[in-house]
């Protein structure tokens, strides 16, 4: 840790101190089950990004992105994404083999509410559910099958500070 700080803050309680207790709603806007709300916003999501750990506690974040539906909901609790063929790194893969801990923030353009959630994820290569994810272009096989333990949708607050989807205020960045 770099000790050019003085104040560093330590503890959940010196935490709480500073930035107070989360109101009630916002705790119990966590779920475990996919309501129709969330459904249909995977539905309808092109984007989502998906953070995982390897062995030695190194963080990745891995952006997918396709048609929207490529995420399939299987049941209440329970998600499928399809690999596409791509520069064959594999690291959300390689990741979830030694620590199957996942988040994904699925984002839609133009919105600004995103849609949080966590789980433990399982690779996948199931022919029945090769067929159910099949889409135009190379798939690789393989599919990121992932247990929800919490989700919830995180309000706008973030995309409206930063004008994400504002094109006047895009960056360009060479």
């Amino acid at each position: 840790m770099n000790m050019r700080f003085e104040q560093v803050v330590t503890s959940e309680a010196e935490l709480r101190a500073l930035l107070g207790q989360p109101s009630e709603r916002v705790l119990t806007k966590v779920r475990a089950v996919l309501d129709e709300r969330a459904r249909t916003y995977i539905g309808a999501c092109p984007f989502v990004l998906i953070a995982s750990c390897d062995a030695q506690g190194r963080m990745d974040i891995s952006p997918k992105g396709d048609e929207p539906g490529f995420v399939h909901v299987l049941d209440e609790s329970t998600l499928a994404i399809r690999d596409r063929a791509g520069n064959r790194r594999g690291d959300t893969f390689t990741n979830v083999i030694s620590r199957p801990d996942v988040a994904l923030l699925f984002m839609i353009p133009g919105r600004g509410e995103t849609l949080r959630l966590s789980g433990r994820a399982t690779i996948v290569q199931d022919a029945w559910l090769h067929e159910t994810l099949a889409a135009e272009g190379a798939a690789s096989g393989l599919a990121l099958v992932i247990h929800i333990s919490e989700l919830f949708f995180h309000c706008p607050k973030c995309m409206t500070h930063s004008k994400l989807w504002d094109s006047k205020e895009a960056a360009c960045v060479t």
